[in-house]
C-alpha cells in the first residue's frame, strides 16, 4: 500500500506554483491534484482525467479523498463556493466512472489561507 501510494504521489498534478505551507501540513500524504481557486474560472478537467486515470490503472478499487481548505475570512459567499467547487468535483469523479462509495468529501477551515482550495488524495 506505501508503493501505491508512492507512485500516486509522483503522478502529482498541480495547478498551482507552491503549496502554501499551512495547508500541505494539514494531510500527512502527497496530494494526487490540488485545485486552488484563486482566479475566476480554473482549467483543470484534462489534469484530472489523467491523474484519476493513471491511479485507477494501478488500483481499480482506489478511494479518493477529497479535502476542501477554505478560508475564514470569506465568509458566507467563499464557504458556498467551496461547496459548489466541491460538488463539481464530485460530479466530474463521478462522470469518470468513480463511485460515490469510492469518494470521501471533509471540509476544513483556514486562518491564513486568500482562496479557497480542494486537494484530491488518494487512500
Amino acid at each position: 500500500m506505501k508503493t501505491s501510494r508512492r507512485i500516486l504521489a509522483a503522478l502529482l498534478v498541480c495547478l498551482c506554483a507552491t503549496l502554501p505551507v499551512s495547508n500541505a501540513q494539514s494531510q500527512s500524504d502527497t496530494p494526487l491534484m490540488v485545485l486552488r481557486y484563486n482566479q475566476p474560472n480554473i482549467y483543470y478537467d484534462k489534469q484530472l482525467f489523467n491523474a484519476v486515470s493513471k491511479a485507477v490503472a494501478i488500483k481499480p478499487s482506489v478511494t479518493f479523498s477529497l479535502v476542501s481548505f477554505v478560508p475564514t475570512t470569506g465568509g458566507e459567499a467563499m464557504a458556498s463556493a467551496a461547496n459548489s467547487h466541491s460538488s463539481t468535483l464530485v460530479s466530474k469523479l463521478q462522470a469518470m466512472g468513480i463511485p460515490a462509495a469510492h469518494i470521501k468529501v471533509s471540509q476544513q477551515a483556514v486562518n491564513d489561507a486568500k482562496h479557497h482550495e480542494i486537494y484530491l488524495y488518494v487512500d
